[in-house]
């Protein structure tokens, strides 16, 4: 979330207006001669103090440093502006007491347009509560679904027939659900 998502549409419209703007209060260089302009006696939203311009005037001077030319790496200048935006969305939300709500840290993912939000434990638990088929009707999804599901999140899946025992006792046992472990970047020379 931005700056731009804590604003009206009309905050939106002068916080553009803001990034193109020379902090000069003269008159801005991309409006064109023909067009009266008056000093603005509000600041720019969201520039209420000097903590929130500073970014917009840092990502101003990288925007100008190739001028009058597009900037030769857009991706980079974008996360930069993105950086730049976070780190004023911070301040801002720290100034004025907003709270977020936690990041949801388990698997939220769409397959074939259906919504799948559970947890790896969650997964694993219903995984080896019942058969692949049954644990996929119960998200909505198709046994292969549930298994690359499973595979790509890394969590062990009981072996085939393994509810077919009569005495759960005699079923191979469940193991512990591990750490996923990150993957490894092979390069190819």
């Amino acid at each position: 979330m931005t700056i731009d998502g804590l604003a009206t549409d009309y905050h939106q419209a002068r916080m553009g207006c803001a990034i193109w703007w020379d902090f000069d209060l003269d008159r801005p260089s991309f409006l064109p001669m023909h067009i009266a302009w008056t000093v603005p006696d509000v600041p720019f939203y969201p520039f209420d103090d000097e903590e929130q311009q500073s970014w917009a005037r840092r990502y101003y001077r990288l925007k100008k440093a190739c001028a009058p030319g597009p900037y030769p790496d857009p991706a980079r200048l974008t996360r930069r502006r993105a950086r730049l935006e976070a780190e004023a969305t911070k301040v801002f939300e720290r100034k004025h007491g907003i709270k977020r709500p936690r990041k949801f840290r388990g698997i939220d993912v769409r397959i074939r347009g259906t919504h799948v939000r559970i947890t790896r434990a969650k997964l694993f638990n219903l995984v080896w509560s019942k058969t692949m088929i049954r644990a996929g009707a119960d998200l909505g999804i198709t046994e292969t679904a549930l298994r690359g599901l499973c595979k790509r999140y890394q969590i062990p899946l009981p072996t085939r027939g393994h509810f077919n025992w009569k005495d759960p006792k005699r079923r191979p046992p469940k193991p512990a659900l591990s750490a996923p472990k990150k993957k490894e970047v092979r390069l190819r020379c």
